[in-house]
């Protein structure tokens, strides 16, 4: 009895491990460039698995400012913006907050990165 309680353990613990290893972490690397933005920012983004990605920018109050990115994403890249809004005019200096936020194999991860405007 105790030899066969051992064996079914060890192929249970075999199935648990062997799931965990394929449920892979999303990890999305998220950076502004510069820190403090005058005109113009780089806001550059690295995944390792292709996602559906979407790049937002908030305000300081937290409020939609504009899409800067909705669609599949994989590897490294960066997305240029201006300080125009999603109605076209110019943002005014302040606290802003870069959010990446990805959906893959039933799991959602987001990533932030504050940024000043002046």
């Amino acid at each position: 009895m105790n030899k066969r309680f051992l064996i079914i353990f060890a192929v249970l613990l075999l199935a648990v491990v062997g799931i965990g290893a394929m449920i892979k972490s999303l990890q999305i690397y998220l950076e502004v460039t510069p820190d403090l933005v005058e005109d113009y920012c780089e806001v550059v983004i690295f995944t390792e698995q292709k996602v559906n990605l979407s790049v937002k920018i908030l305000s300081p109050e937290g409020r939609h400012v504009c899409t800067l990115h909705q669609g599949a994403w994989l590897g490294k890249g960066s997305i240029p913006w201006d300080r125009i809004n999603k109605y076209g005019e110019y943002c005014r200096p302040g606290t802003y907050t870069v959010v990446a936020s990805a959906f893959v194999n039933s799991r959602y991860t987001s990533t932030k990165k504050t940024f000043i405007l002046k």
